[in-house]
């Protein structure tokens, strides 16, 4: 059965085109706005080796947290939107 709500919640949300969206949309969004971002804040392009590591990173991150948002619904979107502000938080506190 589906549901009409995009965000949620699926049983298998591996299983859906949605979720496969999304993944494809997540490793588009780390290619071309890091070096965006960086070129935007005047910070120097990091090398191929540092980005295909943060990528993987952030792919290994993203993909079961999109997932798990997808299972339980708006509830767990709010949860992952909330842990991502509070670590971009504790980052933006730690460095300096």
């Amino acid at each position: 059965m589906s549901t009409p709500d995009p965000l949620g919640p699926f049983r298998a949300p591996h299983k859906t085109k949605r979720f496969w969206t999304l993944v494809v949309g997540i490793i588009i969004a780390v290619v071309l706005v890091a070096p965006l971002v960086q070129a935007l804040l005047g910070i120097p392009q990091f090398s191929w080796h540092t980005r295909l590591v943060s990528g993987g990173i952030t792919l290994l991150v993203f993909v079961p947290a999109a997932w798990l948002a997808l299972r339980f619904g708006v509830i767990a979107w709010l949860a992952l939107a909330a842990g991502i502000l509070i670590f971009a938080l504790w980052a933006q506190s730690h460095s300096r």
